[in-house]
């Protein structure tokens, strides 16, 4: 089993710069936007103003509670999280496009394969070390986020299970859009991947927006994956959907199946 551990490491070493740079820009940023609700949060008559100045359907769709401006989870749901969610869906894109298909298009696969493994152990090998990617990247994110809440704020009533379900609901989406990329870089042409799966992640972002600012029927909501991870909910009752996180969990489960399968019959000629 040493070569789960080969591979997994050396993965991760490719992507220690990377993870570096991501981690330490969301820290910083999260340090930021703490500080902003801090300087704002006295100011109760520019909070209720500010408010109710905004249309209700348009201060949902973009989590902006009647404590928006008082109560820290809900100015990180409607400041630091909408900018998480887009840019990481489009990152995680990025990151699974790479993962194999980026690997056969600049040679790199032929480094695996000439060792030898076999494609399914490069498989478990490079989802593995995406997956640790994700954990842990998350963990420093939520945890720099909670700790700059716990100190910069004079807020008590700080909500652990807030963080908590944050935490969950960004690595169900960001798996999500992992596997979206895995799969969507073994079947478009090269070259055209990362664009095209860029497109399609702001494409759904601005589609579940739109869907939550009108009266259209609500199952429409489902062909948008940000729709999965309610923060709404995430806002108001410090929980998630269980239903909407399994689905798309599965969603996920049954795009890594496809992937596999799809990399095992991939020609790897470069």
């Amino acid at each position: 089993m040493n070569w789960i551990f080969n591979i997994t490491a050396l993965e991760l070493q490719l992507k220690k710069i990377s993870f570096f740079w991501w981690c330490f820009s969301w820290s910083s940023l999260a340090v930021f936007f703490i500080s902003v609700f801090e300087t704002v949060a006295g100011e109760q008559g520019l909070s209720q103003d500010f408010i109710k100045s905004i249309p209700p359907e348009l201060a949902k769709s973009v989590n902006i509670g009647n404590n928006y401006l008082e109560q820290i989870e809900s100015f990180i749901s409607g400041q630091f999280l909408t900018f998480y969610l887009l840019i990481g869906g489009i990152y995680l894109t990025m990151v699974g496009i790479n993962s194999i298909s980026g690997k056969i298009q600049n040679g790199q696969i032929l480094e695996y394969i000439f060792r030898p493994y076999t494609r399914s152990q490069v498989f478990i090998g490079v989802y593995l070390s995406n997956l640790i990617f994700i954990v842990v990247s998350n963990f420093i994110v939520t945890i720099s986020l909670f700790l700059s809440a716990e100190y910069l704020t004079d807020q008590s009533d700080i909500s652990l299970n807030y963080f908590i379900f944050f935490y969950l609901g960004n690595i169900l989406l960001q798996f999500f859009f992992l596997n979206l990329g895995l799969l969507f870089g073994l079947l478009v042409a090269s070259g055209k991947q990362v664009g095209i799966g860029i497109g399609m992640v702001v494409a759904s972002w601005f589609i579940n927006n739109i869907l939550n600012l009108t009266d259209l029927p609500k199952a429409l909501r489902f062909i948008s994956p940000f729709y999965y991870f309610d923060t709404s909910l995430l806002s108001s009752d410090f929980a998630l959907d269980n239903f909407l996180s399994i689905l798309i969990l599965f969603m996920a489960i049954a795009l890594s199946v496809a992937s596999y399968y799809k990399w095992r019959f991939r020609d790897i000629q470069v």
